[in-house]
């Protein structure tokens, strides 16, 4: 079962153009071809490789309701004979579900026929899109590009609420992706049924005029009976999930398929409360406006560019009230459309939850104060993202690339002060974000190599009154995963490496952050240096790891992270200086037995140090 969220959208599609809608309507033209699928998970349960599949056909008028009435589904490949992962992994699915596809018209087309004995225990939950609950589900997956890291996944329910995400690294998944489809169900006397039409549009693929394999697997939910099935069984004795999954052959997509999509928003506030005599900023009533832009064009199939003019925080969901306790600041989760679409060639994660890449520093909130002397006063809440461009994309080598631009400008607040004057003060300087990213796959998905770097630049004032500030930032890092023996085992790691330049004040204050402290008495290894101007550090981590295994798995690491490693202007990081080690060993069972269903015993250790635990072991050497 995979886990699905993002944001609710409303869109009107139209052949490489969307906009805002309360429904989707699509309007592309092709053809229909037979979708043929190899194999289970074994060379012995390959099937032929079928009829051509292209895209660039005409198919019959099909209406996406629920009801599986139309002749064009006779022609549909018929897929059928599921296998269970739960509640017994590997035994024939009690409730079998059959899938008929096609391909045509531009779009992918899924027929399914959910059999259930018991048709009035179907749980069909109306729910907010994206949401996973406790509701009957089918779900159809695709690799476009056969490397057994990436894929997409559209799952609706029983009562016609959608669920998409996208996945990564084979088992990582993106909730936050969206994507524009059709779907319609229908509960009758035999189970229940789901017509789906995913454009091309909405997937990332290579075009080619050659047929080509692409990566396909079928899933279905039962509530009542707690069965989960899969066409292509993903195993729970496995790690991962699209290198599990089966082939769908001779697919032929001779034509990129156009992709344009707008995203203007407007949002609007009022906030009503009691006035203060003499304040000249709130009288009982404020109101604001604000408006942007989210622009996405398709170069190719493969490559996408996308910009933006004013992104906001208020566009989108609120974050969750949090109450914070600790020396460090709440991570929240990105939200803004144009920052999370193709997100994740981005992605880079540091120990304890850091991240090299934190795209919430763009736009955050000013962080300059308010001038002494002052009666009144009135600030932004966050600074103005003036424009930003990101380019990303996946050749058909495995190569991912990924490019980000983002400007913000100088934020001012108003101020009253005790004279009678008024007057503006600044509270955050005008600021340049910039990363590049480029990941290389290998050996079909077994091996990765990815690099990352992000650079960020102040225009700090001359007078001074901001030089508690860094006036640029640097941060790199070189990641890997190697897998052998059927991807039972595993060698991974990352090195990163952080460079921040700026006034002593600035570099003073990163010293005494409680992510560093380099003031605390019992430092012997590194102490606060008022006149630095610059500070700089690393952050590594390898993992030797058994993922996959009948009953054992395990895995031991080592990690630190020095003195001066800062990624904070740019990425997350509360993590101090650190050596770190430690060894998991686990035994499972996923079969039933006589007492549990099923069980999982592990035992870990970890041990962390400050580098003052290698003065012991230094001086006994006679060093």
């Amino acid at each position: 079962m995979f886990p699905l969220s993002a944001g609710l959208i409303g869109w009107l599609t139209l052949p490489g153009f969307r906009m805002p809608s309360k429904r989707s309507l699509f309007a592309i033209f092709g053809a229909y071809a037979l979708v043929s699928v190899v194999g289970a998970n074994s060379a012995e349960a390959q099937l032929a490789p079928g009829p051509l599949l292209d895209a660039s056909a005409q198919l019959g008028a099909i209406e996406i309701d629920g009801v599986l009435d139309e002749p064009e589904w006779e022609r549909g490949h018929v897929f059928t004979g599921f296998t269970q992962r739960e509640p017994v992994e590997g035994e024939p699915a009690e409730h079998d579900t059959e899938v008929r596809v096609l391909l045509g018209d531009g779009a992918i087309w899924i027929a399914a026929r959910m059999w259930d004995s018991e048709p009035d225990r179907i749980e069909a939950r109306l729910t907010r899109r994206d949401t996973e609950g406790e509701h009957d589900e089918f779900a159809v997956m695709f690799d476009p590009d056969l490397d057994g890291l990436t894929g997409y996944a559209f799952a609706v329910n029983a009562a016609n609420v959608q669920r998409d995400v996208y996945f990564f690294e084979d088992d990582k998944e993106d909730g936050a992706w969206d994507a524009v489809w059709a779907s319609g169900v229908r509960i009758d006397a035999q189970g229940w049924t789901a017509e789906l039409r995913i454009p091309l549009s909405q997937i990332r693929y290579e075009a080619s005029a050659d047929p080509q394999p692409w990566g396909v697997n079928f899933y279905r939910r039962r509530v009542s009976s707690n069965e989960e099935t899969h066409y292509a069984l993903v195993s729970g004795l496995r790690r991962g999930n699209v290198s599990q999954w089966t082939r769908m052959n001779n697919v032929l997509v001779p034509n990129s398929a156009r992709r344009l999509e707008l995203l203007p928003y407007v949002v609007s506030s009022v906030h009503r409360g009691a006035s203060v005599p003499g304040d000249p900023f709130f009288d009982g009533t404020d109101g604001d406006a604000r408006v942007g832009l989210d622009l996405s064009y398709g170069l190719g199939a493969a490559f996408t560019l996308d910009a933006t003019i004013n992104p906001d925080f208020g566009q989108v969901e609120a974050d969750p009230a949090v109450i914070n306790l600790s020396a460090f600041e709440t991570f929240f989760e990105e939200r803004r459309p144009f920052f999370v679409e193709d997100a994740r060639v981005f992605d880079f994660g540091l120990s304890a939850g850091g991240r090299l890449l934190y795209s919430r520093r763009v736009g955050r909130a000013p962080q300059g104060g308010v001038p002494s002397g002052t009666l009144f006063t009135d600030r932004p809440t966050n600074a103005t993202i003036l424009g930003a461009a990101k380019l990303t994309g996946r050749t058909t080598n495995g190569l991912s690339i990924g490019a980000l631009a983002a400007v913000t400008g100088s934020e001012h607040g108003a101020a009253l002060y005790t004279g009678g004057t008024r007057d503006d003060f600044l509270v955050e300087p005008r600021s340049e974000f910039g990363a590049a990213s480029v990941v290389k796959d290998f050996r079909g998905g077994a091996s990765q190599l990815g690099i990352l770097g992000t650079a960020m630049r102040r225009d700090l004032p001359s007078d001074g009154l901001f030089d508690w500030l860094p006036s640029s930032a640097f941060n790199g890092g070189v990641r890997f995963n190697h897998q052998w023996a059927d991807r039972a085992w595993a060698v991974f790691g990352y090195l990163a490496g952080s460079y921040v330049r700026g006034d002593q004040a600035a570099i003073t204050r990163i010293q005494r952050s409680s992510v560093h402290y380099f003031q605390r008495p019992d430092a012997t290894r590194f102490a606060l240096d008022p006149t630095a101007t610059s500070i700089s550090g690393r952050d590594w981590r390898l993992t030797l790891e058994k993922r996959n295994g009948e009953h054992w798995t395990g895995s031991v690491w080592a990690a630190e992270v020095t003195k001066g490693f800062e990624v904070n202007d740019l990425g997350y990081s509360t993590r101090t200086e650190v050596l770190d080690g430690g060894a998991a060993v686990s035994y499972r069972e996923i079969r039933p037995g006589s007492v549990f269903r099923n069980y999982n015993i592990g035992v870990r250790s970890i041990r962390n140090w400050s580098h003052e635990a290698l003065d012991d072991e230094v001086g006994s050497m006679g060093v």
